[in-house]
């Protein structure tokens, strides 16, 4: 639910915000996003209806509602980051078919969350990041939250650049052996470029770290490569924090290498913040991974 219970003698429900909700939905276009974010929003009044809702969490509500409604679906990865919708359960083959379709803007627009089961038990969340974000035709998925037990970069600080790290291999070696099949099969590499010690390195691996610059929107501590962009996922400074498997805020890697000190990463840390450390101390990972369209749209996204 969106909202806590809050004391029963506190809480009511104003019929008229009931119906507001209904005339925003009528006034929305069938089958676009906005559409679904209202429907949501009226599945939740309605279910609130039986236990009250007090005037400030119907006005919230009433607002995000609005938020949908302005939005252009063209323009919804502004709008996914406020009110992403959540899939408990999907055959990943229905991802692919919408980026092949032209869809996954409006089926998986930012912010949206799909969730699934990895090999070992756990649970995971992967959330859409970015949409056409380098070329036309891709969907980029980042963790929402920490994978496992927090890593080191490299286990031996002498190692440059991602293309070389510990934890690049551990990402393509250990943890993509965790996910579904199904998952797995519509994957395809995402390249990584880098400027380490004044020259460009690239590597392609199935599950990534994102750069200094696709989180923050700038490079401080590595130098930048010329072509990273900020997802929009990331915008908001609030879709930079993760929590690890048992639900604290730390500190999480970037690929970055620094550009003074290459043997020194960037990372985010628990406060939400761009920092750096040595490669040899341990941190959370949040991998990512890129479903592409088969037949490739090479222009800029």
């Amino acid at each position: 639910m969106l909202f806590e219970r809050e004391e029963k003698e506190s809480m009511y429900l104003d019929n008229q915000m009931l119906e507001d909700a209904i005339n925003i939905l009528s006034l929305s276009q069938p089958e676009t996003f906005q559409d679904q974010c209202i429907l949501e929003f009226l599945k939740e009044l309605m279910v609130y209806k039986k236990i009250g809702l007090s005037p400030k969490q119907v006005n919230d509500l009433k607002s995000k509602a609005h938020i949908g409604l302005a939005g252009k679906e063209e323009d919804c990865n502004g709008i996914c980051r406020n009110i992403g919708k959540t899939i408990d359960k999907i055959d990943w083959k229905e991802v692919q078919a919408a980026v092949e379709c032209g869809k996954a803007r409006t089926s998986f627009p930012v912010g949206t969350e799909i969730r699934i089961w990895l090999k070992d038990g756990r649970a995971a969340a992967f959330v859409v990041a970015a949409v056409d974000h380098y070329q036309h035709g891709e969907l980029v998925f980042m963790s929402r939250d920490c994978i496992g037990k927090e890593q080191v970069m490299n286990y031996w600080d002498e190692k440059r650049g991602w293309a070389h790290s510990d934890l690049r291999d551990y990402l393509n070696m250990d943890v993509v052996k965790l996910l579904p099949d199904d998952l797995l099969n519509v994957i395809r590499p995402k390249e990584t470029v880098q400027v380490v010690g004044g020259n460009l390195e690239s590597s392609e691996d199935l599950l990534f770290l994102p750069s200094e610059y696709e989180v923050f929107g700038e490079s401080k501590i590595s130098a930048y490569n010329g072509t990273d962009k900020q997802y929009p996922y990331y915008e908001v400074a609030e879709n930079r924090f993760s929590e690890d498997p048992d639900g604290y805020k730390v500190n999480k890697w970037l690929c970055s290498s620094c550009s003074y000190k290459p043997n020194l990463y960037s990372y985010v840390s628990f406060q939400g913040h761009l920092s750096s450390t040595n490669a040899s101390v341990p941190m959370g990972v949040t991998p990512g991974f890129v479903i592409r369209r088969s037949t490739l749209d090479k222009s800029p996204g």
